[in-house]
């Protein structure tokens, strides 16, 4: 029988530079995955989406950690040094604020963004009295290092950029939602913190409490929902990407109130499952392989680190949960 070994990965980011330099990189991670030796990998990432785009994705980095979920761009043929005068082929100012790592299609480059404005809402709500709570929603403190921003009292808008890969210009350029957000955040985080996906055709963009948005590569809207607010560990905010695979995108929404896992169709966005979860929050986003030929979802958390049947939502294993604050996502060896 075969074995699916998993474990889990730092958080990484995406430079975009010119695409020029040595290949030693790219050529090494090549020969590395030119197959399973005897005691190695035993499972796969799959693909966002079938047919021809099972190709296409290898061009391009259309999700968080690039086309495997890795970090590993298998045909990239990246610069091996850079600076601010050496191998940038462009560099444009962005507004507003966000770690969401920008995703690659084709000639296009997406990438989210939150940005404050000075409009108040007419009558501010105040910040629940966290006391004891872990949530933390309006601002925790240690010592003098505060662990989380104060609750804003203005409205951010929640933007989503298309720029053109070639020369960073704009090609278009949404506000997906508008809101006062209801928590903080860590310092060193933001209201934009979910890598967008897309398959070619359909852009998926989380902001996570602010809403969950799906438009076409055109910038049209097509559906959004709202899966409601999260109330984040200490008030650290939210990070978790959502996931894409065929017909079905993965969110997972683990916080300090009813946790859940749940997979939407993706051209209606209506749910084909959701279970629940005894987690608290955690800032992971899943990982979906396939393993004798079952496709499953694999989660890292806190209490376990869980596989669901991707078709029903059926947990199919689980094992020991990670650290108190669960941040890095799945891999496959």
């Amino acid at each position: 029988m075969k074995s699916l070994f998993i474990m889990t990965a730092s958080l990484i980011g995406l430079v975009v530079t010119v695409g020029c330099g040595g290949n030693d990189y790219a050529q090494s991670n090549a020969q590395q995955d030119q197959g399973p030796s005897q005691n190695s990998i035993a499972a796969k990432p799959t693909s966002s989406s079938q047919g021809e785009l099972n190709s296409d994705r290898l061009d391009n980095w259309h999700q968080w950690r690039g086309p495997n979920a890795n970090g590993l761009a298998p045909k990239g043929n990246p610069p091996l040094q850079w600076d601010e005068e050496t191998n940038v082929k462009w560099k444009v100012e962005i507004p507003g604020t966000g770690s969401a790592t920008p995703i690659v299609w084709g000639n296009q480059l997406f990438l989210l963004t939150a940005v404050k404005t000075d409009q108040k809402p007419n009558a501010v709500a105040q910040p629940a009295d966290t006391t004891g709570d872990r949530s933390g929603g309006g601002g925790s403190q240690r010592g003098r290092f505060r662990m989380s921003t104060p609750t804003p009292t203005t409205f951010y808008e929640f933007v989503i950029l298309c720029l053109d890969r070639e020369t960073g210009k704009t090609i278009w350029q949404k506000v997906a939602h508008k809101e006062v957000p209801h928590e903080g955040h860590h310092p060193s985080h933001g209201y934009a913190s979910a890598s967008p996906t897309t398959d070619g055709q359909y852009l998926y963009a989380s902001f996570g409490s602010r809403g969950l948005f799906c438009y076409n590569l055109q910038g049209d809207l097509q559906w959004k929902r709202d899966l409601g607010n999260m109330r984040t560990r200490i008030g650290f905010g939210e990070g978790t990407s959502p996931v894409l695979h065929g017909n079905s995108l993965i969110v997972n929404w683990d916080h300090e109130g009813d946790s859940f896992i749940a997979c939407l169709d993706a051209k209606t966005g209506k749910d084909k499952w959701r279970v629940p979860r005894d987690e608290s929050t955690t800032w992971a986003t899943p990982l979906v392989v396939e393993h004798d030929g079952v496709t499953q979802v694999v989660t890292n958390a806190r209490n376990r680190t869980r596989s669901y049947d991707l078709e029903t939502g059926k947990l199919m294993w689980e094992c020991g949960g990670q650290a108190g604050h669960p941040i890095p996502s799945p891999v496959t060896l």
